[in-house]
């Protein structure tokens, strides 16, 4: 039978955003989801059994070493009084699994302030076996910006206006060069004060650069919210303070895994509909609802016989996002290079991440609700003949608000390097094209990220939309699909 863009009658329905948000709590119940944890080995498992249950084939556990982070103990105290903080996730390790601790009573030494980090910061500041204090905005940029080179804008309500700025929660500003800066000026210790954020000192950071070779973040870090770091900043250039940093824990090797499942359909040629499972915190929006939409993905297109499938569908949930996208590497070696070893033509990935509500700092920093869905944006390699209008028609037709679409190519161009803010940057410098949805709320990466966080009602919204997508996305002649010119790192 014709393949259609649309659902008939006789199609299965799509899931709806109670069932889903179902999954999102059962991901969740599993706790924190670090890799080869019990959390991530039960979310996996989980997504797993469901994909067994629904019909796909070949479904199985793909592994990759990995390193993960972990603290057992962490404090500050000043001038002997101790102060509310968080572990700086990724530092004081060299590169390789092992302990690290800075002893009985901490690392003690005298603060010293270096306002935002930057290079002009540390001109006339001696930090040589010092703690640093520095602060750690949140990047910020805004929106009309950007306006001019954006392929598609959805906000009926005009929630954006002009002075709308585009919050990065991947910290973004100064960090981690600031930090980087400070290691390699002698400092023996560093606190960032989180400015931009909630009355909170809970940031799970990312900071992938540490496992690159060389760029191992090699002294002890802790994060102060805004309000006792800005008054310990105060303190500090008021008059000399003594500190003691105590961080204890732990680089381990420990084996990441990914779930991979099977649909095939009537070309060879496959579309990989993919998310991460795995988490720093209990994370419902980071990333159990991503992992809860790919499910929804699969349930839906399980139900269709064969010839309803014009290319083999592929769908995928993995870890290690938050360690070192070793197993994203080792799946785009397996699956996505050319010449791969299983001989597979992944021709498109569609990524799906974060079906989130926006919370922002209000009164005292305390998060508030606005109401709304947070800002998303949807990157799309454009290379692709049909990939813009496909997307653009998903969000216009199923009502996708504060959506706004970029290419792939201006994504990485604002960003100064190759890859994506997204789960499936591995797959795209890997050279296959890419379609991805990425909400990016301040919390993802604080243990506020609970399932009231979720933005439930736009779960069936999000699934149907990107059924859809992936309709037409399997659709597209094959001539219309290409390598890009980009290239894995070993």
């Amino acid at each position: 039978m014709p393949f259609e863009a649309h659902p008939s009658a006789a199609d299965p329905a799509v899931p709806g955003s109670d069932e889903i948000f179902q999954w999102v709590n059962d991901i969740t119940s599993f706790g924190v989801r670090s890799p080869g944890s019990p959390g991530s080995l039960g979310a996996s498992q989980y997504v797993h059994d469901r994909f067994s249950e629904w019909g796909l084939q070949s479904v199985a556990f793909e592994e990759a070493g990995t390193k993960v982070w972990s603290a057992s103990k962490w404090g500050l105290t000043v001038d002997g009084q101790a102060l509310a903080c968080s572990p700086m996730q990724h530092t004081f390790h060299q590169g390789v699994p092992t302990v690290f601790s800075t002893g009985t009573g901490g690392r003690q030494a005298e603060l010293v302030y270096v306002g935002n980090g930057a290079d002009s910061d540390f001109w006339f500041k001696d930090v040589r076996g010092k703690i640093v204090v520095a602060n750690a905005k949140f990047g910020k940029k805004p929106l009309w910006l950007f306006k001019p080179f954006l392929l598609a804008l959805q906000d009926t309500d005009k929630t954006f206006g002009w002075d709308y700025n585009l919050v990065d929660p991947y910290a973004g500003g100064g960090f981690p060069d600031s930090y980087y800066r400070a290691m390699n000026k002698g400092a023996v210790g560093f606190i960032g004060v989180l400015n931009d954020y909630f009355d909170s000192h809970q940031y799970r950071n990312e900071a992938y650069r540490s496992y690159d070779p060389g760029q191992a973040m090699r002294i002890p870090g802790l994060w102060l919210s805004p309000v006792a770091g800005g008054q310990l900043a105060e303190r500090a250039q008021a008059g000399k303070l003594k500190a003691a940093l105590t961080l204890e824990g732990q680089l381990a090797a420990q084996k990441g895994r990914a779930v991979v499942g099977y649909l095939p359909g009537m070309s060879d040629e496959i579309v990989l509909i993919e998310s991460h499972h795995d988490s720093a915190t209990t994370g419902a929006t980071e990333d159990a609802s991503g992992a809860a939409s790919v499910m929804a993905l699969a349930r839906y297109f399980a139900q269709l016989p064969r010839s309803q499938r014009p290319r083999t569908l592929m769908f995928a949930t993995m870890d290690t996002h938050f360690t070192d996208y070793a197993v994203h590497k080792a799946f785009a070696k397996r699956h996505l290079v050319e010449g791969n070893p299983l001989g597979e033509k992944v021709v498109a990935v569609v990524t799906l991440e974060h079906i989130a509500q926006e919370w922002v700092p209000g009164k005292d920093k305390k998060p508030v609700n606005t109401g709304r869905v947070a800002p998303r944006a949807l990157m799309v390699s454009t290379e692709v003949d049909g990939f813009k209008d496909i997307v653009v028609t998903a969000m216009r037709e199923h009502q996708l608000e504060r959506s706004f679409a970029v290419s792939t190519a201006l994504t990485q161009l604002v960003g100064g390097e190759p890859g994506l803010p997204a789960d499936s940057s591995d797959f795209l410098r890997a050279g296959v094209p890419v379609i991805a949805l990425v909400g990016a709320p301040l919390y993802l990466y604080d243990d506020i990220d609970t399932p009231d966080k979720v933005a439930k009602d736009e779960l069936g919204r999000v699934a149907q939309a990107f059924v859809d997508v992936v309709r037409k996305v399997s659709q597209l002649p094959s001539a219309h699909f290409k390598r890009l010119p980009y290239k894995l790192d070993d």
